[in-house]
């Protein structure tokens, strides 16, 4: 359905909406106003005249619905918005008792004319002209509510929308920066190998193309299983060890009841990356790697670790790059209330990162959307 349509129709449903809320009351205090004007006997067919007069005058009041589209409330109304309003109620209220005493002449059967003039005659006038202008006013005036109801709606939709879309784009945004960071760094790796290790080089391309493959795989999805995450660190793993031999020892302890949860791409691996390129690497001995992963609020808890220099936790924080910072704005942007990225570091301690990863919003969803990739 185009735009077009779908304003008729909610124009439409508006407008009568209005007219039920102000019909219903009408209809029963109209009949009543009469009846204690009127010098006439109660009957069901003076009734029945009162009633097909207010509700002649409710249907008429639908062009309330039509002028409040055109004649748009301003944020200042003036003398000009107000008179034009009174002059359009006063031919509405006129139009309407003319109407009515020509339905009700027809119904008695003296024809539409003799009641027109006997309704432009009648004593009543002035009181029915009262009664059209408070019935356009109301109807009007409620016109106004509902679509400025509607313009309100209108706007904290399209706010929403543009705050979602600014979400999407700025994690879009940092998971372009973290894929070629981490593509660049595997790279450099396995080229330093064919000059040293051709064989060993060979695997390390094997595993380089399992790891490519998921980058550019998962690099649309919010998020993915852990356990596909999890075998994209095994696979990067596997080369470091290519790399650095007995000089790498790692102690994975994974809790197999959290493998099928939802997480962020690239949630994990940059972590163990720096634990392995900066705890490891510029040791000249070995060095341990420690990963966890267990249950946490429905969620999981990730502990990435290592024994190697570590660092003043003030330097860590100013650091520039795509490590833990772009983690933490990853994962602020995403579907992960409350997600927490805790650092714990001193110079000769080591290194050592907590993730905790809450059930995110529309978790069922997350989890078709990661299984459908794996």
């Amino acid at each position: 359905m185009d735009r077009a349509p779908r304003r008729a129709v909610s124009g439409a449903s508006g407008s009568w909406r209005i007219l039920l809320l102000v019909w219903i009351p009408l209809a029963v205090l109209y009949p009543l106003a009469v009846l204690a004007l009127y010098p006439e006997p109660v009957t069901v067919q003076s009734i029945g005249r009162s009633l097909i007069t207010i509700s002649l005058a409710v249907v008429l009041a639908a062009g309330g619905w039509w002028i409040s589209g055109r004649l748009h409330w301003p944020e200042r109304p003036g003398a000009g918005f107000w008179l034009a309003h009174l002059a359009i109620a006063l031919l509405y209220a006129a139009t309407w008792w003319m109407m009515s005493g020509a339905i009700r002449s027809t119904l008695r059967g003296a024809g539409p004319a003799v009641g027109a003039r006997e309704a432009l005659g009648s004593v009543y006038l002035p009181w029915n002209l009262l009664f059209g202008l408070l019935i356009y006013g109301l109807c009007t005036g409620l016109a106004y509510v509902v679509r400025a109801q509607a313009a309100v709606r209108a706007e904290r939709l399209n706010a929403a929308n543009a705050t979602a879309a600014a979400t999407r784009a700025r994690l879009a945004a940092l998971q372009s920066q973290l894929n070629p960071h981490f593509l660049f760094n595997v790279l450099h790796t396995t080229s330093a190998l064919v000059r040293t290790d051709p064989e060993s080089a060979e695997e390390a391309l094997d595993r380089l193309g399992d790891l490519m493959r998921y980058a550019l795989d998962r690099a649309e999805q919010e998020t993915v299983l852990l356990r596909d995450e999890w075998s994209f660190v095994e696979d990067y793993l596997a080369i470091e060890r290519l790399r650095l031999g007995t000089r790498l020892h790692v102690e994975c302890r994974v809790d197999p009841v959290v493998l099928d949860l939802p997480v962020p791409p690239f949630s994990v691996q940059p972590l163990v990356e720096n634990a392995v390129r900066h705890g490891i690497s510029p040791r000249p001995g070995a060095g341990r790697v420690t990963i966890t992963a267990a249950p946490f609020e429905r969620g999981v808890r990730i502990d990435v670790a290592d024994d190697g220099a570590g660092a003043e936790p003030a330097q860590v924080e100013r650091a520039p790059g795509s490590g833990l910072r772009t983690l933490r704005q990853r994962l602020a942007a995403g579907p992960w209330p409350g997600a927490t990225v805790a650092v714990e570091t001193s110079p000769g301690n080591g290194f050592h990162v907590r993730v905790d990863l809450p059930a995110p919003r529309h978790a069922a969803g997350a989890g078709h959307e990661a299984g459908a990739g794996a």
